[in-house]
């Protein structure tokens, strides 16, 4: 499952949980290995400087202001932190080898390439200016920088070509109603 920072994507895996279904929350795992995993902390250590971790954990505003906007930096921490997290979501999923659905809620599930580790896609999709005004408000951030973010996902519609799934979190058509017509069959 994806769709862009703001789209309602983790709410939706949340309902997900609560239906049964086991979700991989690809971005917290993600969190959780920058302050665990010696490998990739000892990178970004190497490739940006010791600031880049406080006594509390990874910097991440300092982490974001280095990547958003720098492509090479970006791609550095993903092909750092991507092989990492692909591995921590096989081991994870081993646990649920007879359970009919598996569900990995990632952010960037086409730009990691992990759309290829599994076998269905589910985009959400959601108006830009109520992604923007929803992360403003969740992450007391300026629109510059959701923005920015935005800017440096794939775009919703090559994600939309992407997809096998597609709902959409738009107020007007109901998410527990579009889930249920794809997963049912299956659950």
């Amino acid at each position: 499952m994806t769709g862009g920072i703001g789209s309602g994507k983790s709410t939706l895996a949340k309902l997900m949980q609560i239906m049964g279904v086991p979700v991989y929350f690809a971005d917290d795992r993600s969190k959780i290995l920058l302050n665990k995993n010696s490998l990739i902390k000892s990178q970004l250590i190497h490739r940006f400087g010791p600031d880049i971790y406080t006594k509390e954990g990874a910097n991440k505003p300092l982490l974001a202001s280095l990547i958003f906007g720098n492509s090479e930096h970006m791609a550095f921490v993903n092909a750092l932190v991507h092989p990492i997290l692909l591995e921590d979501f096989i081991t994870w999923s081993s646990q649920f080898i007879y359970s009919p659905i598996i569900v990995m809620e990632a952010a960037i599930l086409f730009e990691s390439g992990f759309d290829k580790h599994v076998d269905k896609t589910l985009l959400v999709c959601a108006p830009l200016e109520q992604r923007i005004a929803s992360v403003m408000k969740r992450d007391s951030s300026s629109r510059e920088q959701v923005v920015r973010i935005i800017a440096a996902q794939l775009s919703e519609q090559e994600k939309r070509e992407k997809s096998d799934f597609i709902l959409h979190n738009d107020g007007q058509s109901s998410l527990i109603i579009q889930l249920g017509k794809i997963i049912s069959p299956i659950i």
